[in-house]
């Protein structure tokens, strides 16, 4: 069961409907709340906007025009989520392309339990620590909360 404050949200991207329905149950016993799937890159990032997911768990081999490597960037760019990535790879092209996009963790298949908790909640607790530091990465006591600087609501403007 996760130690966190709430049960954080997580979209699961993933192409195979027994690894995404096995992955779902998992994150329920743990104590996540699976709030979506898809199993397309350009989806997955159009849902991730519909929504604003706590974590993102995204498989990089993924079918159609767009990878879970290139959806990444795009959802940790236009919404500030955290993605954590899964692969059956570990080549060395495709984990220097992942390390690229900065990914709050990276989880060879076939894993544990143990070890898909373990990653999500360090990367929950990084995405939340970056979220409190001061917007220009200092905690000085004048300066705004980095989490002011991303709108979470895309129509809203300062």
């Amino acid at each position: 069961m996760t130690t966190l404050a709430h049960r954080p949200r997580i979209l699961v991207v993933e192409n195979e409907a027994i690894i995404a329905l096995d992955i779902r149950l998992q994150l329920v016993e743990l104590g996540f709340e699976p709030v979506g799937h898809e199993t397309q890159g350009e989806h997955a990032i159009v849902r991730a906007g519909q929504l604003r997911p706590d974590l993102v768990l995204m498989d990089i081999e993924l079918p159609g025009g767009m990878d879970g490597i290139a959806a990444a960037h795009a959802i940790q760019t236009q919404f500030f989520v955290p993605v954590v990535l899964i692969s059956a790879f570990s080549e060395h092209d495709i984990m220097a392309r992942a390390r690229l996009v900065k990914p709050y963790g990276y989880i060879l298949k076939p894993f544990t339990q143990w070890e898909m908790r373990t990653v999500m909640e360090i990367a929950l607790y990084k995405h939340q620590e970056e979220l409190n530091t001061c917007c220009c990465g200092l905690h000085a006591p004048n300066h705004r909360p980095a989490a002011d600087c991303f709108h979470t609501d895309p129509g809203k403007t300062e």
